[in-house]
């Protein structure tokens, strides 16, 4: 792949960490029920 492509899926997979972080605090715990449920209706 060209440096291009390689920067650009870098930013997509931060941008999509970024992301889940903020619409999705603590999705890491809802798995297990320790948390309510991921804000992701809205």
């Amino acid at each position: 792949m060209t440096p291009e492509i390689n920067a650009f899926f870098d930013v997509l997979i931060q941008w999509r960490k970024a992301a889940s972080s903020l619409i999705q605090p603590g999705a890491h715990r809802t798995q297990r029920g320790d948390d309510a449920p991921p804000i992701a209706s809205i």
